[in-house]
């Protein structure tokens, strides 16, 4: 886990250790962005240790390494989603499209 401080934010980057994927995660007060996300154990650690019961998520892209934790958070948090126009597959788990 990579960590810097900017102003009162924390931005934590996670790699997961099979695919060696970067998951972000931007902490501001109690409300947290996590993008790309991953089921990292420390990361699901970091948010609940830091009071975070409600996130935003951000989706770069459809691959499994990118969106392998999605169904982990959900369980976890509430989230509010964000994902690209392409994210056809996962308007099933209530992944919000935006239009660019």
């Amino acid at each position: 886990m990579d960590r810097l401080t900017i102003n009162a934010h924390e931005l934590f980057r996670f790699v997961s250790e099979d695919v060696h994927a970067n998951m972000y995660i931007l902490l501001s007060d109690v409300r947290a962005l996590v993008v790309d996300p991953h089921p990292a154990p420390q990361a699901l650690a970091l948010l609940q240790e830091a009071g975070i019961a409600e996130c935003s998520m951000l989706l770069t892209h459809e691959h499994p390494d990118h969106t392998g934790g999605v169904y982990r958070f959900q369980q976890l948090f509430h989230l509010h989603h964000f994902a690209l126009k392409s994210y056809h597959a996962f308007t099933k788990v209530g992944i919000l499209k935006l239009q660019f």
